[in-house]
């Protein structure tokens, strides 16, 4: 329990921080304030006394349920129960060090850190840095990227090899911002990355946050406590990747890869062994991949990589590639091998589904005997299943005769609104819509449609008796798959139909 309460102690200062600026900002008549209070109050009245401080879930709720005439004197004595309790708390030293040969930069760092770290160190080489490291356990390290003596990010490498270092948080410090530099830091270990020139107040809330998670993950011997800590960064990629996606109507898929057995690497040959594999490995998928693919190094030695612009087919050919040459590489030294689950980005609803579903995929490959590469497959009642939206009655009942005839289950909407809500609840593996039809017409369920999580790849068929050019090329700028005119030939419809899904398949 002690060790709980030094958690949450460390957790109080940035806390205690936005409180303050809300406070101030709520005497300003600034809109949102009061409410912003309120909401960080309830999270601590339910954390304050689960963790043995009582008295903050008191103050907590009585900034909860005061009136708003009295809400900042409230928050004034809630904000004074935290710092006591933080100040009055026995607490393990904070030690940070600063790895940076500008004296300015440092000057400023130890000025912004000083009520964070109870000692501060500062090396203007990775020389002297080597030397305070042997002598000093460091709660963080802050590292510039150029140093006279050696490049920050061959330094990070270094720092990773130590089993020690491996628990201590980096922070990255450079005035080199593009996504590459970015992407090669946290792939190489870094825990976030600090832009220069900076706002010393988001420096010190993004070494709170890092922080804060490192002393969770070192509390707890659950292996997703670690692999959470870089999780806004992926999940950051993915909504861009996601977003592109849905205007442009591109693939993309998510690969989730690991060495098979690579605990078993750690039990019998050491931890040295483990990282030099897992090195390896980063190594060679890091040749195979493009300037717009994005690769994430998670703290258990796996991998997950985004791949914009990449069907499920062309994302499997370039992994089994990089198996390949994982393979060829382990003749010549330490064997092993490799397995990937993939998923496409399109056919799923949420970052959660997807990191989810690509987990199951790659305990798949590997519960199968690893060395394998697992692609998500829809399944076969989803093949089968069909939207029509029609308002014509008689003319939906010949369709929906041929579609069954032909072996597909279909869901019948009788105008565009009831389309919609239907693809809202439902997915389906191919949809049929009329372009004039009642509340929504065909072309904006169609536009609603392409909006909808998990169905931006859903292939979309007009079928209208409206054959006027411009009104094809708008069906197909709107993200229409094909477009047939009525009437219609039901062997020409089914066939465009199957057609369609086997590019599915």
């Amino acid at each position: 329990m002690e060790d709980l309460k030094k958690i949450y102690i460390r957790s109080l200062p940035s806390r205690i921080d936005s409180l303050k600026t809300q406070v101030d900002d709520l005497e300003n008549s600034s809109e949102g304030a009061g409410e912003s209070i309120r909401r960080l109050a309830h999270s601590l009245y339910g954390s304050g006394a689960t963790y043995g401080f009582p008295r903050v879930s008191e103050a907590a709720r009585k900034v909860e349920v005061c009136p708003d005439s009295e809400l900042v004197t409230k928050s004034r004595e809630f904000i004074h129960v935290l710092e006591d309790i933080v100040l009055g708390y026995e607490k393990t030293p904070q030690t940070l060090l600063i790895i940076d040969d500008d004296p300015d930069i440092v000057l400023i760092l130890k000025m912004t850190m000083a009520r964070l770290f109870d000692k501060i160190d500062e090396a203007e080489t990775f020389e002297k840095a080597q030397l305070l490291l042997q002598q000093q356990d460091y709660s963080l390290i802050l590292l510039d990227l150029v140093l006279p003596d050696r490049d920050g990010r061959e330094i990070l490498v270094d720092m990773r090899k130590s089993p020690y270092m491996k628990r201590v948080p980096i922070l990255v410090m450079s005035a080199l911002t593009d996504f590459k530099h970015k992407q090669e830091c946290y792939a190489l270990g870094a825990d976030g990355f600090i832009q220069k020139p900076f706002m010393p107040e988001e420096v010190i809330l993004t070494v709170q946050t890092t922080l804060n998670q490192y002393e969770s993950s070192r509390e707890t011997p659950l292996p997703d406590k670690a692999e959470a800590l870089h999780e806004k960064e992926l999940q950051s990629f993915y909504q861009k990747t996601h977003a592109l996606m849905q205007r442009t109507r591109n693939h993309a898929t998510l690969v989730k890869i690991a060495v098979d057995d690579l605990q078993t690497f750690r039990l019998h040959f050491g931890r040295d062994t483990e990282d030099k594999i897992v090195t390896k490995a980063q190594n060679i998928i890091n040749d195979h991949l493009r300037d717009s693919d994005y690769l994430f190094r998670h703290h258990d030695g796996s991998f997950s990589m985004i791949l914009p612009n990449t069907s499920l087919d062309d994302a499997s050919l370039i992994v089994e590639r990089m198996l390949f040459y994982i393979r060829e590489s382990g003749k010549k030294d330490v064997q092993f091998f490799m397995s990937a689950g993939l998923v496409d980005l399109g056919d799923v609803k949420s970052y959660e589904e997807a990191t989810t579903t690509v987990n199951a995929l790659l305990v798949q490959a590997q519960n199968e005997g690893g060395n394998r590469v697992v692609l998500q497959s829809r399944s076969e009642s989803l093949k089968n299943k069909i939207m029509l939206a029609e308002d014509d009655r008689l003319m939906a009942n010949i369709i929906i005769h041929n579609l069954k005839k032909a072996g597909f289950e279909v869901d019948y909407f009788s105008d565009g609104a009831l389309a919609l809500e239907g693809a809202e609840a439902q997915d389906y593996s191919l949809m049929i819509t009329d372009i004039k039809m009642p509340v929504i017409d065909g072309f904006e369920l169609l536009r609603r449609v392409r909006m909808l999580p998990g169905k931006t790849h859903t292939p979309v068929l007009i079928l209208t008796s409206m054959g006027n050019e411009d009104d094809i090329v708008r069906a197909f700028d709107s993200g229409a798959d094909d477009y047939l005119l009525k009437p219609f030939s039901p062997k020409e419809l089914i066939a465009r139909i199957n057609r369609m899904l086997r590019g599915l398949s």
